[in-house]
């Protein structure tokens, strides 16, 4: 799948976009390979005054100011510093920034996730990391009930992703916040959550 002017066009209208194997597959598994065979360190986090200082909003059904916001992921430092991971960051993820953007984006960080069971990401709000925000899955044969779906709120409309492999999500930060949340990986699931996360600008 090629980058398309209607992606494009979708994209600065809605603020977000989710596009399918427009990675090369052969890249993205060897990608995959680097995830299997790499070291990842778990992240438990748990903020007990998020939902008041900086989630602050209106949208209905939303956490409330007294809820505590918590997230359980595994992350590889290790794997996000090597050469592998960047050059496919910057040859094939960052011209679909750029072109998205209208910009020549020079300042990335990525992230290298994996979530087992129970991992989740609480409602939150990335805005304050960086203009871009995107999410490259590497999960295989996902289903529905595995849980760890992403789910952002744009008009008070709940809209559920499911974590396709080879599929690439972009948030534009600048231009409107967007509230998301990942739900809980069911025990029974056959695959780990992975995915390539940056933040850009």
């Amino acid at each position: 799948m090629k980058l398309t002017e209607n992606n494009i066009k979708t994209f600065r209208q809605n603020h977000i976009i989710c596009l399918q194997n427009i990675i090369p597959n052969n890249v993205a598994e060897k990608i995959r390979h680097e995830f299997d065979t790499s070291d990842f360190d778990l992240i438990s986090q748990k903020r007990t005054h998020y939902y008041e200082r900086v989630f602050n909003n209106q949208i209905k059904l939303s956490p409330t100011n007294e809820e505590e916001y918590s997230s359980l992921f595994y992350r590889s430092a290790f794997l996000e510093k090597k050469e592998i991971i960047r050059e496919t960051y910057l040859s094939f993820i960052k011209p679909i920034l750029d072109k998205l953007s209208g910009f020549d984006l020079s300042k990335h960080d990525l992230r290298a996730y994996k979530m087992g069971k129970g991992g989740h990401f609480r409602t939150h709000i990335d805005d304050y990391a960086g203009n871009l925000g995107f999410i490259w899955y590497l999960s295989k044969n996902w289903k529905w009930d595995w849980g760890g779906l992403l789910c952002y709120i744009d008009d008070d409309q709940l809209n559920v992703n499911l974590p396709k492999w080879n599929q690439l999500i972009v948030f534009d930060h600048q231009k409107g916040k967007i509230p998301h949340f990942v739900t809980s990986v069911e025990d029974f699931a056959k695959d780990q959550r992975i995915m390539l996360a940056g933040f850009v600008e």
